[in-house]
């Protein structure tokens, strides 16, 4: 590196640059010698670099960012998951992984919040998910929920109901289904009357579709 016609040393990653530092008096006269010690402290640290950043972080905070969601690298986002009961489908990226995480872990696993959650992981667009907890007085099995996703919003139905079922409580019992748009118990929750339902849509194409207008 050199500052204009200033040679000031080896780039080095910020632990790199540290770790020079801090053993700078084994080496005063450094740049006599070739710069040897911050060419080996930068060596030493970029075989440490992802260990620094977990035990040695730069903003110095205390506690380990390797379990805290928000600090955690990116290529350690998985252990955490892993840490805390969530499976993480391939191929998202670091900001999906974080939320994936605070949205289905810990005390919030079985929850329908978790369980919207946790489809949601596999879905795209809207990521509409519909949730129904049976009511037993009304003539439904109990401990049985119905978890409904979109057909244009579900490019693996198999991927969102195994990532259900990994999050359910044991004992509740799951049906999951995929439709097109709407449904008739949906549509029944959505709209107070048969005048609200015909305002919303022109057609039963529309309607099916979930496409107001």
């Amino acid at each position: 590196m050199s500052n204009g016609d200033e040679y000031l040393g080896p780039i080095l990653t910020p632990w790199g640059e540290r770790l020079r530092e801090r053993t700078e008096p084994l080496a005063p006269d450094d740049a006599e010698h070739g710069d040897a010690h911050a060419h080996l402290s930068g060596a030493l640290a970029a075989a440490l670099e992802r260990t620094a950043e977990i035990y040695d972080p730069e903003e110095g905070l205390p506690g380990s960012p390797l379990v805290d969601v928000d600090r955690c690298p990116d290529w350690a986002l998985p252990w955490l998951a892993a840490l805390v009961g969530v499976t993480l489908p391939t191929g998202i990226d670091a900001a999906t992984m974080r939320e994936g995480i605070r949205s289905v872990a810990g005390w919030k696993r079985g929850t329908p919040a978790a369980l919207r959650a946790a489809a949601g992981l596999h879905l795209t667009g809207d990521k509409t998910v519909y949730f129904r907890e049976r009511d037993p007085t009304g003539g439904d099995p109990p401990y049985c929920v119905e978890v409904v996703t979109l057909t244009s919003e579900t490019p693996d139905p198999a991927a969102v109901e195994a990532a259900l079922r990994r999050q359910k409580p044991a004992g509740l019992v799951l049906t999951y289904r995929v439709v097109a748009g709407y449904d008739w118990q949906q549509v029944d929750a959505d709209y107070a009357s048969w005048s609200a339902l015909d305002a919303a849509y022109s057609s039963w194409r529309r309607l099916v579709n979930k496409e107001p207008g």
